[in-house]
C-alpha cells in the first residue's frame, strides 16, 4: 500500500489532468486514510474534474480530518465540485458539517441544493423555523409546501424561478402564486417572457390569483403568445371577468388557428353581455370545429339577442349533436316561441338547402325542423327534455 501511495502521489504531480484523476481515483480506497491529506491537497487543484474526483474520494473514506477541505469545497466555482463536496460530508456523517450544509442550502444551483439537503436529512437535521423549512422544501423540490411558509419563502422560490430545469422553474411558478408579495408578482410578469411555454403557463394562472389590475395588461398581452397553451390559459382567465375592454381581443382570437383558444375567445364573449358581441358569435356559429361552435351558440344563448334566432334555428341540423343541442337550448332562452317567429320562416331556405347535404344527419335533422316549423305544436318551441326518439329540432 505504501509503494502505491507513494506511486500515485508522483501521479498527482503529472501535468495530465487526466492522470491526476487517476492518482486520485486509485488512492481514494476505503481505509487509506494515509491519502487524505493527499485528497485534500487535490481539492485545490487548478481543473474542477480533479476536484471533483478528489471531493468524491473524500467520501468515501470518510474521515472526520476531511471536513474543513470539504467545508471551503462547498464555496467551489464548479457546481459539480460543489455539490460533491456536500455529498461526501453526509458520507462522513459528522454534524460539524450541518452549518456549512444548511449554507448549501441557499447555492444557486438546485443541484448542489439537492446534495446538501440529502445530507442534512442524513445526518438527522431539522429546520426549526419558517426559513429554513423553505429552503429545505425547496431544495428536496417540494416547492408547493415551501410555499406555505409564505414571506419566509420568497427568496428560495425566486432562486428556483432561475433555475435550468423548467420544470423547476414552472413549478417555481405555480408555488409563488401562493406568495402575495409585489416582488413575487414582478418575477412572475417576467416569468411570461421565459423561453419554455409551460413556465408560462404557470406564471400565468399564478398572476391571475393576484387580482390586481397591474397584473391584466400582461395577461392581455399574454393572449398573443406564440404558443396555443399560453393563449388559452390568459383568454380563459380574462374571459371569466367579462370586461368589455377586451372584446376587440376576444373577437381576434376567433380566428386563433388553435380551436382550444377559439372555443374560449366565443366563451369570453359572451360573458361580456354586450350586444357588440354579437355579429362575431354568429360568425363562429360556422367554424370548423364543433366545439367552437358549441360555445358561440351557447355564449349567443346567455345573451339573449333576437339577431341570432335566424342563425340559431339554421344549425338545428348541424351534423354535431352537442351544437344542435346547445342550438336548441339557446333559441328557448332567447324566445321561447321561436318556432312561430318571424325568424324561423326566415330560415326555412337555408334548411331546404340542408336537404341535400351529403351528411345523412344534416339532412335528416333538417327535414325535422322544417317539419316543426311549418306544422307547430301547441306547445312553445322545443324543449331540451325532449327524448332522442323524437329531438326533431336537436338530433
Amino acid at each position: 500500500m505504501r509503494v502505491t501511495n507513494w506511486l500515485q502521489r508522483q501521479q498527482l504531480k503529472s501535468k495530465n489532468p487526466q492522470r491526476r484523476v487517476g492518482a486520485v481515483e486509485a488512492l481514494a480506497v476505503p481505509g487509506n486514510t494515509s491519502a487524505v491529506d493527499a485528497l485534500a491537497a487535490a481539492l485545490q487543484d487548478e481543473v474542477a474534474s480533479v476536484r471533483l474526483a478528489a471531493a468524491k474520494g473524500l467520501g468515501i473514506l470518510r474521515e472526520a480530518q476531511a471536513i474543513p477541505v470539504l467545508v471551503d469545497a462547498m464555496r467551489d466555482s464548479d457546481v459539480g465540485v460543489r455539490g460533491q463536496a456536500a455529498k461526501a460530508l453526509g458520507q462522513i456523517g459528522d454534524r460539524y458539517a450541518i452549518d456549512s450544509l444548511v449554507w448549501g442550502l441557499k447555492d444557486p444551483d438546485s443541484s448542489v441544493r439537492k446534495e446538501a439537503a440529502v445530507a442534512l436529512r442524513d445526518l438527522g437535521w431539522r429546520p426549526i423555523d419558517s426559513e429554513g423549512r423553505a429552503l429545505y422544501a425547496v431544495a428536496c423540490g417540494d416547492l408547493k409546501t415551501a410555499a406555505r411558509e409564505g414571506a419566509a419563502a420568497l427568496n428560495p422560490l425566486l432562486a428556483a424561478l432561475t433555475d435550468d430545469a423548467a420544470s423547476r422553474r414552472q413549478a417555481a411558478a405555480e408555488a409563488l402564486g401562493e406568495i402575495r408579495d409585489p416582488l413575487a408578482v414582478k418575477r412572475l410578469i417576467n416569468a411570461l417572457r421565459d423561453p419554455d411555454a409551460s413556465v408560462r403557463v404557470a406564471a400565468v394562472h399564478s398572476l391571475a390569483k393576484v387580482g390586481d389590475e397591474e397584473v391584466l395588461e400582461p395577461l392581455f398581452n399574454a393572449t398573443a403568445d406564440p404558443d396555443f397553451h399560453v393563449r388559452l390559459a390568459a383568454t380563459e382567465i380574462l374571459g371569466k371577468l367579462g370586461r368589455a375592454e377586451f372584446i376587440e381581443q376576444f373577437v381576434a382570437l376567433l380566428q386563433d388557428t388553435s380551436w382550444e383558444v377559439r372555443t374560449a375567445a366565443a366563451q369570453a364573449l359572451g360573458r361580456t353581455r354586450s350586444p357588440d358581441v354579437v355579429t362575431p358569435l354568429l360568425q363562429a356559429l360556422s367554424d370548423s370545429d364543433s366545439d367552437v361552435r358549441r360555445m358561440a351558440a351557447q355564449a349567443l344563448g346567455r345573451l339573449k339577442d333576437p339577431r341570432a334566432l335566424e342563425p340559431l334555428v339554421t344549425i338545428l341540423c348541424d351534423a354535431d349533436m352537442s351544437v344542435r343541442m346547445a342550438a336548441a337550448n339557446a333559441l328557448d332562452d332567447i324566445d321561447p316561441g321561436w318556432i312561430r317567429s318571424e325568424a324561423a320562416e326566415n330560415a326555412i331556405p337555408r334548411l331546404e338547402a340542408a336537404l341535400n347535404d351529403s351528411e345523412y344527419r344534416v339532412r335528416t335533422t333538417a327535414a325535422e325542423v322544417l317539419a316543426r316549423i311549418q306544422n307547430p305544436p301547441q306547445d312553445s318551441g322545443v324543449s331540451p327534455e325532449e327524448s332522442d326518439d323524437d329531438d326533431s329540432a336537436v338530433a
